[in-house]
Order: structure tokens, then sequence, then C-alpha cells
């Protein structure tokens, strides 16, 4: 379950490395949705966007841990709260689970990101929406998922 971690911090630095390659080819002055923006503004707000998002990733995921399990909507709660291994269990779940949301949304940041840049280089002519709402489907779904996806890990893991 380790992966996961690394494919979100991966996701991290994919952003950074596409929103440094595209501000070398920005001009200094940008028009962003109508907001007059200087170069190092867009690159600050972006940092600062992906900074506060994972960062948040990161609280959640701690105070999941600290507050009661009684008020946390978990499915199959009768298992996950059987005992304080199983308990656990669901904290460490839980947490790859929102680290999974985390690694959808930065990869739409990063297809964001180059969308900007695509609109300064008339060379990339490159229709970014399918990919944007392809990774806002998936992460959808990995959030809807999560109910099913804890039901049936509660089942699988009561059958061992």
């Amino acid at each position: 379950m380790g992966i996961i971690r690394i494919i979100w911090i991966l996701s991290m630095l994919a952003f950074l490395a596409v929103l440094l390659s595209t501000l070398v080819y920005l001009p200094l002055n940008l028009d962003v949705l109508g907001i007059n923006l200087s170069r190092d503004v867009y690159f600050f707000s972006w940092l600062s966007l992906i900074t506060f998002f994972n960062s948040l990733i990161l609280i959640i995921t701690r105070l999941v841990r600290g507050i009661p399990a009684s008020i946390i909507p978990m499915p199959a709660r009768e298992f996950w709260m059987a005992s304080r291994s199983n308990l656990e269990l669901f904290h460490a779940h839980f947490s790859y689970w929102l680290r999974g949301i985390a690694l959808g949304l930065n990869l739409c940041f990063v297809v964001l990101a180059f969308t900007v840049y695509t609109f300064y280089d008339p060379y990339v002519n490159t229709n970014t929406l399918p990919f944007i709402l392809g990774l806002l489907g998936l992460t959808f779904a990995w959030l809807i998922a999560y109910f099913p996806l804890f039901s049936f890990l509660a089942k699988d893991l009561a059958e061992e």
C-alpha cells in the first residue's frame, strides 16, 4: 500500500516540473480568466494552491486518527470497530484512499497548468478538456467508491 504514497509524491513533483517548465515560456504578464497576473504571482499562486491542498490531505489523515471512530461514517462499522487492530487498519486504508483522491486532483492541476501554457504557445495545439474531465471523473469515481470499497475490504478481511 506504500505505492500510493510514492505515486502521490510523484504527482506533486510532476506538477512542480510542469509548472517550472511552462513558466519559462510564459510572458511576463498573463491574462488568466480575465485576470491580469504577473508571472511570479501566477507561479506562487499555483505553488500555494498545491501546497495548501496537499497539506490539507495530510492534516485530514492525522485528524481522522484522533477523532472518535463512532462519528466517522464508515461502512461495515461492526467489523472495523471490533478490535483496535481493525480500527488501525481502517485508518491506514482511509489514508491511502484519501491520497488516491489527492493523486487524481494533483494530476488535474498538472493538466490545468499545462492548459494555461497552451494559451500562450501557438505551436502547441492540444485540447486538454478531455484529460481534465477524465481525471475529474476518475477522481469522483474513487470518491464514490468509498463505501463499496471499504465494505468489500471488511468482508474480505473478515473471511481471512
